[in-house]
């Protein structure tokens, strides 16, 4: 999901980071803006370095796990889960409700998506059974 930053003073305007974030890290990062030392059992880590154009620390995250709980409620989406790297989205929607409030309590049939967003950044062209991406389907399910 796209994380849009305006703090002119402090993040130059129209800039682009592609470095992968999370939730997490919004916290460290709004305390690292505040001048507050972040505590050590916080989980996450400030981004503030890479919103001033500096480049990712070289231990920064190279994928991120996601859930999306809500089966086929309001965009008629399975629920499924995922791994994104900065090339790659792996999904698999397994379908079930599992007793989630709203949900729709139909299950359907499990299935995985595998798209390589270099190529197809739109994730129009699933290339999970593409034998291509035989290595990088396995790479990412590990």
């Amino acid at each position: 999901m796209p994380f849009i930053v305006r703090y002119p003073k402090r993040v130059k305007p129209a800039s682009v980071n592609k470095d992968l974030i999370a939730n997490i890290d919004f916290a460290p990062t709004l305390l690292a803006l505040a001048g507050i030392e972040i505590p050590n059992d916080m989980q996450g880590r400030s981004f503030l370095p890479m919103l001033r154009g500096e480049p990712a620390p070289e231990d920064w995250r190279t994928g991120i796990y996601y859930r999306y709980w809500l089966h086929m409620t309001s965009h008629a989406n399975p629920a499924h889960f995922g791994i994104r790297t900065k090339q790659y989205k792996l999904i698999f929607f397994y379908g079930l409700p599992l007793d989630v409030p709203y949900t729709v309590k139909e299950p359907v049939e499990p299935y995985w998506e595998l798209y390589d967003l270099q190529q197809d950044p739109h994730e129009m062209n699933d290339v999970y059974n593409d034998p291509d991406y035989a290595q990088v389907r396995e790479t990412l399910k590990q």
